[in-house]
């Protein structure tokens, strides 16, 4: 509650530094009359150090206590420093004294002889208008600094939405370019291609995981900043995706490869663990407040997506059974005025033979059957099928229409295909002679299988086939 004067009662501290006891008696009692309590202090030496603690709202010095031995009220600290807001006293015969406070930045005089209830009032007024201006400027000040930082904050949240919106945009210019893919082997291809053409990144490598979950491979690729990293043998076998020591081991290797310096990144397929691992070197400045973690779920959701177009990929319309594939090689015997294929048999005796006589070193079939199926039909184009008969030949029906090109590219194929991966020792060296033949077969399901039983009699008898044998190259 503020009394007349519109001071807080509770609140105020006056102090009385005066001479005589009476004299303070009678100011004390004028500010007793308004609801304030003064303490009195007739020596300056006390006054002195209490106001070092808690400073008064005001204080009134009689003119007699302007000095004390060595002590002089105008000396005080928080006199020079105009935090201690005073009045003088003095009365007709000591008015003489109020030439040492022209100096001073007081609140006024209060004069013995006139009013000092009326004088106090006034007096009172003038401190309670500047304290109140000094709470409206602490308020405003405290204000202003929320203003501030409320300010800086909002501009900082600004800087980084803008900033994150721009690698937003700039991760995906990534995924633009990198596109999805129908299989895994296009997915690294893709990969490969983008992380070259990235112009933040300065070199990259990339592990995969062997077949045997054994062993960290790096993919064959090239380009300008793709780096061929060493195989990496594991103490434990990787079954559940790259463990967190392969991938420390793989990060330790690969700094010596991607200039001292290597920012993992994992991509995941149907483990808890990553199924290939990025390694690269980045111009990390230019990434300030790039979403490394997103970056890596979203690669993982499209090789994720790659692994499911291969599972769902159509077998019907390449691919046929055996029995299909008989009944494929009757038609185009009994219809050959309307054929539109050409029949090749990929004989694989020659490299089953290589596995036979390496039967210590395992091979992985399953692994090796579903890449050269992939391969096959990448290199095969029109209207072609194809039939997988045991594990001794696929039957190509081959588009006419696309013959002489499909057949070079098939040389090539069977020539640069990399057998070497699927099997457990993959340092196996390999001659021409291991690896599968092209031969040349008449569309009759007759035919073709009394050119099986001819290569499997010559191999139980151990004799070449004469110039009229069914069976040769093409």
């Amino acid at each position: 509650m503020k009394n007349q004067t519109g001071s807080e009662q509770k609140d105020f501290q006056v102090a009385l530094l005066m001479d005589d006891i009476t004299e303070a008696k009678v100011i004390s009692e004028a500010f007793r009359e308004l609801g304030i309590y003064a303490h009195f202090y007739q020596n300056l030496d006390e006054y002195w150090v209490d106001i070092n603690t808690q400073t008064p709202n005001l204080t009134i010095v009689d003119v007699k206590k302007m000095s004390e031995g060595e002590l002089l009220f105008e000396n005080h600290p928080k006199v020079k420093s105009g935090n201690l807001c005073f009045s003088f006293f003095y009365k007709e015969e000591t008015k003489m004294l109020l030439n040492s406070t022209y100096n001073l930045n007081h609140f006024g005089l209060i004069k013995k002889e006139i009013s000092i209830s009326g004088q106090i009032i006034s007096l009172l007024r003038r401190r309670n208008t500047e304290l109140s201006l000094i709470d409206q400027n602490i308020e405003l000040a405290t204000k202003l600094d929320r203003v501030q930082k409320r300010t800086q904050a909002l501009s900082e949240i600004a800087q980084k939405t803008q900033q994150f919106e721009n690698q937003i945009e700039l991760m995906n210019q990534f995924f633009n370019k990198l596109g999805s893919a129908t299989n895994s082997k296009d997915f690294l291809r893709n990969l490969s291609s983008t992380f070259n053409e990235w112009e933040h990144c300065l070199a990259f490598g990339v592990y995969q995981l062997s077949k045997n979950s054994q062993k960290l491979s790096s993919i064959e690729k090239r380009g300008p900043k793709f780096k061929a990293l060493p195989d990496l043998w594991l103490s434990t076998a990787c079954n559940e995706g790259i463990k967190g020591y392969a991938k420390e081991m793989a990060e330790d290797v690969s700094r010596d490869y991607l200039l001292n310096a290597a920012r993992s990144i994992e991509i995941k397929g149907q483990y808890v663990n990553a199924d290939i691992l990025i390694l690269a070197n980045f111009e990390e400045t230019s990434l300030n407040a790039f979403d490394w973690s997103l970056f890596s779920e979203r690669l993982s959701n499209l090789y994720r997506m790659s692994k499911i177009n291969e599972l769902t990929i159509e077998k019907d319309q390449k691919e046929m059974d055996a029995y299909e594939a008989m009944s494929f090689l009757d038609d185009l015997y009994f219809h050959q005025a309307q054929s539109k294929h050409k029949v090749i048999n990929l004989d694989l005796s020659p490299f089953l033979g290589l596995l036979k006589e390496k039967h210590s070193n395992r091979f992985y079939w399953k692994s090796f059957i579903q890449d050269f199926k992939e391969e096959l039909t990448r290199n095969l184009s029109g209207d072609f099928r194809f039939s997988i008969y045991g594990t001794q030949s696929i039957l190509l029906f081959v588009d006419r229409e696309n013959l002489d090109r499909d057949f070079q590219t098939l040389k090539h194929f069977i020539s640069d295909f990399p057998y070497f991966k699927f099997f457990e020792d993959s340092s196996l060296i390999m001659s021409n002679s291991d690896k599968p033949e092209l031969l040349s077969l008449t569309p009759s399901s007759t035919n073709f299988l009394r050119q099986m039983e001819t290569k499997h009699l010559l191999k139980t008898q151990e004799i070449r086939p004469s110039s009229t044998s069914p069976v040769f190259n093409i």
